[in-house]
């Protein structure tokens, strides 16, 4: 029940700061939306936003170990990398962009269910081009395919 309350909370708070960042971004407050995205790692408790950045995705897995708490640092990673293609910062996006597909595949691996939002990101990172090492490729092709099926 306590878990479940938790993750409910956790995606409500994502919900809400995902909102104000979209809306931020909307208005090209570019600052403060990014200013947002940090808030919002940070306020996960469990990682500053630079050791996120400094760290390579099974280390991040390693010290967060939520799955859930895995995909919210996803998102927040993709909306950060959005941020920075607006503001034509196309290595850092990139680099946001891997790191976010990386830390949904990492869940995917523990077992998480992935959304389609989360699949969808994936299959356009992959499509894109963007490469990938065999531990993350493999799991990228396993999430597309039980997307595919409906699972």
């Amino acid at each position: 029940m306590l878990r479940e309350d938790f993750i409910e909370r956790m995606i409500r708070q994502l919900a809400q700061a995902v909102a104000g960042i979209l809306g931020l971004r909307k208005r090209g407050r570019l600052d403060e939306a990014e200013a947002e995205v940090l808030a919002a790692i940070a306020g996960l408790g469990r990682i500053d936003p630079r050791l996120l950045d400094a760290s390579d995705a099974v280390t991040v897995a390693s010290l967060v170990r939520e799955t859930g708490q895995l995909q919210v640092l996803a998102r927040l990673l993709a909306e950060r990398a959005e941020i920075q293609a607006d503001r034509i910062r196309d290595a850092e996006a990139a680099r946001s962009r891997r790191k976010a597909v990386e830390l949904w595949l990492e869940a995917a691996l523990a077992g998480a269910t992935l959304d389609a939002d989360a699949r969808r990101r994936i299959a356009a990172f992959v499509a894109e081009g963007g490469a990938l090492s065999p531990r993350y490729a493999a799991a990228a092709e396993e999430v597309s395919r039980r997307g595919a099926d409906g699972n």
